[in-house]
């Protein structure tokens, strides 16, 4: 990419020769009309003064018809910050943008899927069984004296004698 500056500088004498090519890759869309623009301007997105506005500038202020001066008038505000601030006070609030019934629905099912989910009683159950084995299986002497009085107060001679 080269600025065009760059180009009529560097070959003022011989002059510069642009080339421009459009791809357009939607066949069902052609590229009706275009424009290209040339400039050796710093800033290539300020066009100056429009025609209309140059040609009512060029009239003494009591020469210049109606259309001249409200075109003059409109070509002013736009730049005028104060006036467009002022504009849109007059008008008063913006209406209320309807709430979108899709946007309402994702919420809900949002809020909804930030509920926790409640434990069931019996994997809480499950869980607390093998933190106790796991306690268990790091004595095994106690382990071993636990199941041997099992063995014993589950005996049926030991229930019927005692």
């Amino acid at each position: 990419v080269y600025r065009v500056k760059d180009l009529i500088e560097g070959n003022s004498e011989q002059g510069v020769k642009l080339t421009v090519g459009i791809l357009c890759r939607f066949k069902s869309h052609p590229l009706g009309r275009f424009r290209v623009y040339v400039t050796t301007d710093s800033d290539p997105l300020h066009f100056g003064i429009p025609a209309h506005v140059v040609d009512a500038f060029g009239k003494a202020a009591g020469a210049r018809s109606e259309t001249e001066q409200k075109g003059l008038v409109d070509w002013i505000a736009e730049a005028d910050v104060e006036y467009q601030n002022r504009r849109w006070a007059a008008k008063g609030p913006f209406p209320a943008i309807p709430a979108d019934k899709k946007m309402e629905e994702l919420q809900k099912a949002l809020k909804y899927a930030e509920i926790p989910i409640e434990e069931d009683p019996r994997l809480i159950r499950f869980r607390k069984d093998v933190e106790m084995s796991a306690r268990q299986a790091k004595n095994p002497r106690l382990t071993a004296a636990q199941d041997l009085t099992w063995a014993l107060i589950n005996n049926p001679a030991f229930l019927f004698n005692h």
